[in-house]
C-alpha cells in the first residue's frame, strides 16, 4: 500500500483499492488521449488501474456502495 494513503484509509474508514505507480506510458498516452490500459496493457500501471476497477466492479456487485465523505 501507499504509506501517504495508509492514515486516510484509517481515518475515512475506507480501503485502499491499489496505489498506480508512477509511470511515463499513464502519462503519455493521457496526452495521446488513449487509455493506459488500452495502449499499454501490459504496463504495471495498467495492470494495477484494471485491478482497481475490478476490485470497484465486485464490491457493486456484492452490494457494498457507499458514499464517501466530502474532503475540504
Amino acid at each position: 500500500a501507499a504509506p501517504l494513503a495508509e492514515p486516510m484509509e484509517a481515518e475515512l474508514g475506507i480501503p485502499l483499492l491499489g496505489s498506480v505507480p508512477l509511470d511515463s506510458v499513464v502519462r503519455e498516452a493521457g496526452d495521446a488521449g488513449a487509455p493506459a490500459v488500452a495502449s499499454a496493457p501490459d504496463s504495471d500501471a495498467a495492470q494495477v488501474i484494471v485491478g482497481i476497477a475490478e476490485a470497484i466492479a465486485a464490491q457493486r456487485a456484492a452490494g457494498i456502495v457507499r458514499s464517501l465523505p466530502v474532503l475540504s
